[in-house]
């Protein structure tokens, strides 16, 4: 069996912890049953995959995994995010143990700690949810008239690292801020509606704390303001910038070197059984 697992882009805009959206960039997870498992606890693919059956109260099956492919680590693009959606997905599928992606979507996110990027991992598309004596989540179209596009530096920016940068209360008028414009994002990424998007994407909950931390993001942002909108992919270092129009030609004058740059599209599948 072989599975194809999107990157996420999480923190979108004033969707902080909340919002996340699939792309067109990808691991993947070839596995099979053997005599003995390959991978052992503390790969979190395999912690996945021992927890899912876990949850119905099995063994794992012995298995044989290969896991690759282009989603770097600590970029934030959901690395970790791809290799839990890839054990629960293959625990469920190899094990036969008819969870639903709902429930799948619960062990996912009590691994992760939070939805906004195992939920588009798994479902495709750009889901927003929350977390209030259960899991709500809603999955959303995004329009074709949108262009995605990545800028990937070489260095890592952990978690952990980016988590400590924020403030640990902000101003109630930049919660509310952030409140009255999530529902304007939603509303422009379904439609397409570039002019909206430009001004709903503002934040400021945590993009300012972050972005000293990425050399070219407040000049890349300032230079583009009325073509693009760029935000910081989850806690960075990546960053993800929406146009109207292809930016690729502009975006190679304006980054330093050893800087990725990569045209994506939205995935709306999610996590994929593909043919080998």
């Amino acid at each position: 069996m072989k599975l194809r697992i999107p990157a996420t882009s999480a923190n979108l805009g004033p969707g902080f912890d909340t919002i996340g959206l699939a792309l067109s960039l990808y691991q993947y997870l070839e596995v099979e049953e053997a005599r003995e498992s390959n991978l052992k606890i503390g790969h979190l693919v395999y912690d996945a995959y021992v927890k899912t059956f876990a949850h119905v109260g099995k063994d794992p099956l012995a298995a044989s995994f290969n896991f690759y492919g282009d989603i770097p680590r600590s970029r934030g693009l959901g690395s970790s995010a791809a290799c839990i959606v890839a054990g629960i997905t293959a625990a469920n599928e190899l094990g036969k143990l008819g969870l639903s992606q709902g429930q799948l979507l619960e062990i996912a996110t009590e691994m992760e700690g939070h939805p906004d990027n195992v939920a588009p991992a798994l479902l495709g598309g750009l889901v927003y949810a929350m977390r209030d004596g259960g899991l709500y989540y809603k999955k959303v179209s995004v329009s074709s008239n949108l262009v995605f596009t990545l800028l990937i530096p070489q260095d890592e920016l952990l978690t952990d690292v980016a988590r400590d940068l924020l403030p640990k209360k902000v101003p109630m008028e930049d919660a509310i801020f952030n409140l009255s414009h999530l529902p304007f994002l939603i509303e422009a990424f379904e439609k397409g509606d570039f002019n909206l998007l430009k001004v709903a994407s503002q934040d400021r909950l945590h993009e300012q704390y972050r972005a000293k931390y990425i050399p070219y993001f407040s000049d890349l942002k300032e230079s583009l303001k009325d073509r693009a909108c760029v935000h910081i992919s989850g806690a960075g270092s990546t960053s993800l910038i929406i146009s109207k129009e292809p930016i690729l030609q502009d975006l190679e004058d304006l980054v330093q070197e050893g800087v990725q740059i990569l045209e994506v599209t939205v995935d709306g599948e999610g996590v994929t059984k593909i043919k080998q």
